[in-house]
């Protein structure tokens, strides 16, 4: 009976799988032979600026606290990190200019597909020459760091909104890490926040931190089963604390060192709306993917049908159209470059779709 329980539901997530997979279209494969190759630059900065803080060798792990699965879902949110942070400052107007000129060639300039494909490895890697290496070091840290916590809290929420409350103090001088894993989120914020600007150790003290904390008490709440009135299932503070943790590092390219309330939803730019639709539509897409795990241990939008498959299809609709309005704010015109942009971007969810069906990204 219980093989038969399994089968039954392993056949519930593949129905759920393919109604995503229909939701959203599948990229060219020629772009998903791109995005494997701009992985490999992005596992490179990874291993480089994040392996050696988690204490984790070539061949294994030392002193991180990790498991193997735990260290595999790590890397592969802070890669999925790293690519939306490189993807927005791209997109910026504070680009590094050599790069700028490339991505907004001329509107009619015939510009075949294949040659298109074949520079784009390299525009993302010339990111490693154009800006400076404390860039590079802090997004792979942060990365690292979302990561982290998003695995702490899993464990943590389980023993309660106290128990919870601790990961978040773990980002300041508040409380001693009392497990491997604390330690380890000790370290990268360490060393993260050396040689972080004016405006970064402002934001962390006055934002972030902030939007950490109550990123830990929802996660508590939902733990306990209680229903989220405003209908995002306990999800809103943490999607708000992710994409304010990339923040801290892409902020001056997106010109946030220019204003004083980032955080606040009324301030935010084009870009910073289109991170928090991007980063929801994925939240929806693994909390519909994930109900039946959820349902044991905590309350989700989906589970309450405040998400429905009809409302990621409208979302992700806009996100497809802000994505259009952000390359028209960005000087992009050339409809080759455009179009690739936007397989690019049903290639990132895909890639999140197929971590999650994979147990990787769960």
């Amino acid at each position: 009976m219980e093989t038969v329980d399994k089968l039954a539901q392993e056949s519930l997530a593949a129905l759920r799988v393919r109604a995503i997979e229909e939701l959203i279209p599948s990229p060219p494969v020629d772009v998903i032979r791109l995005r494997r190759s701009i992985q490999r630059g992005f596992a490179t900065q990874w291993r480089r600026h994040a392996a050696p803080v988690l204490g984790t060798g070539g061949m294994g792990l030392e002193n991180s606290g990790l498991e193997n699965t735990q260290a595999d879902k790590i890397r592969f949110l802070a890669e999925m990190y790293l690519r939306a942070c490189s993807s927005m400052i791209v997109l910026s107007d504070r680009c590094p200019l050599p790069l700028r000129l490339q991505i907004r060639c001329p509107r009619l300039l015939p510009l075949p597909r294949a040659i298109v494909l074949l520079a784009a490895p390299r525009i993302f890697s010339s990111l490693e020459w154009f800006l400076p290496a404390r860039v590079h070091r802090q997004l792979a840290l942060m990365a690292t760091m979302i990561g982290l916590i998003d695995l702490l809290l899993d464990e943590a929420t389980a023993a309660g909104p106290e128990e919870a409350g601790q990961i978040a103090l773990l980002l300041t001088a508040e409380v001693e890490p009392h497990s491997p894993l604390q330690t380890t989120l000790r370290n990268l914020v360490c060393a993260l926040r050396e040689g972080e600007t004016g405006w970064q150790a402002l934001y962390w003290t006055t934002g972030l931190r902030h939007a950490m904390r109550k990123y830990c008490q929802e996660e508590a709440l939902a733990a306990t089963g209680q229903t989220d009135p405003s209908g995002m299932g306990f999800r809103s503070a943490g999607i708000e604390a992710a994409i304010g943790g990339m923040w801290y590092v892409v902020g001056p390219f997106l010109g946030l060192d220019n204003n004083d309330g980032a955080l606040r939803r009324e301030n935010w730019n084009a870009q910073q709306r289109w991170m928090a639709d991007t980063s929801l539509l994925v939240q929806m897409i693994d909390d519909w993917i994930d109900q039946d795990e959820d349902r044991a241990v905590r309350s989700t939008a989906v589970l309450s049908r405040d998400w429905t498959l009809e409302g990621m299809r409208e979302l992700y609709e806009k996100t497809v159209v802000d994505l259009c309005l952000l390359l028209d704010k960005s000087g992009v015109r050339n409809k080759t470059i455009r179009k690739i942009f936007e397989d690019l971007y049903a290639d990132y969810l895909h890639a999140g779709l197929d971590a999650m069906k994979n147990g990787v990204a769960v």
